[in-house]
């Protein structure tokens, strides 16, 4: 019962954030259709939809990259890193999350910092 409420919850918010998409391509919000995918593809990597979920973080990922929004690429590349967590993917999810790491160095953002080393170093040593 549990499982299928949390089904339902996340289809409703997929749903919701369809719907913010399609605002955001009216209004030319680019800023905020990128954070939109990210959003999408949080949702489907939730509802184990792992092909939608990295569509959604790339195509995030290259508006993002369009605008140089450093913070945004960042966030977006943890995002994939938690993705490729999912798939068993380590040294993808390795790879995301040192990219990240520089990028929030580079803004300042120190908490970001400090919480993208601790997947990086629970990935340690799980690589071949």
């Amino acid at each position: 019962a549990v499982s299928l409420a949390i089904a339902k919850r996340d289809g409703a918010n997929a749903v919701l954030v369809s719907q913010a998409i399609e605002s955001f391509t009216r209004a030319s919000d680019r800023l905020s259709l990128a954070d939109a995918y990210k959003v999408k593809g949080m949702i489907h990597r939730m509802m184990k939809r792992f092909e939608s979920a990295e569509s959604y973080l790339q195509t995030s990922l290259r508006i993002n990259l369009e605008l140089n929004n450093q913070l945004n690429i960042a966030e977006t590349y943890v995002e994939i890193g938690m993705l490729e967590l999912h798939r068993k993917r380590n040294k993808s999810a390795l790879q995301a999350f040192l990219k990240a790491r520089v990028l929030f160095k580079q803004v300042g953002a120190q908490e970001e910092v400090k919480r993208t080393q601790l997947q990086i170093d629970s990935l340690e040593g799980t690589i071949e």
